[in-house]
């Protein structure tokens, strides 16, 4: 083979390898895109995953105002439970702060008398 000949397969190769990337390109952007609109239509939140075997997992799953818990393998999705009318997290974090604020305190108060107790001041 002549040195041009392999010049021109390389050339090909070089162009056929963009050609393909520039495809791939434009069919991520365009048909396959992540629209943000679409996605606003359904309010899908997966709230969290535990895996409990392998391929088998538990999903809670929040859609609108319900929340699902999933039995995920990987041959089918199963619905284990459902809830209705779900509680924001940020409510939930708010509420557990202040139950945790009102334990510590009740905590306080009741270590200091079992101590007093057993130290027999009281």
């Amino acid at each position: 083979m002549e040195f041009i000949n392999i010049l021109k397969i390389i050339f090909f190769l070089i162009i056929l390898v963009v050609l393909m990337y520039g495809t791939l390109y434009m069919m991520k952007k365009y048909f396959y895109s992540s629209d943000k609109s679409r996605s606003k239509l359904v309010k899908i939140k997966v709230l969290s995953t535990q895996m409990i075997m392998p391929k088998k997992f538990i999903q809670v799953v929040q859609v609108h105002d319900k929340v699902l818990i999933l039995g995920i393998s990987d041959h089918s999705i199963n619905l284990l439970q459902e809830f209705e009318g779900f509680i924001p997290e940020d409510r939930i974090y708010e509420e557990e702060s202040q139950t945790a604020m009102d334990l510590k305190g009740s905590f306080k108060e009741n270590f200091l008398e079992a101590l007093k107790k057993n130290l027999g001041l009281k």
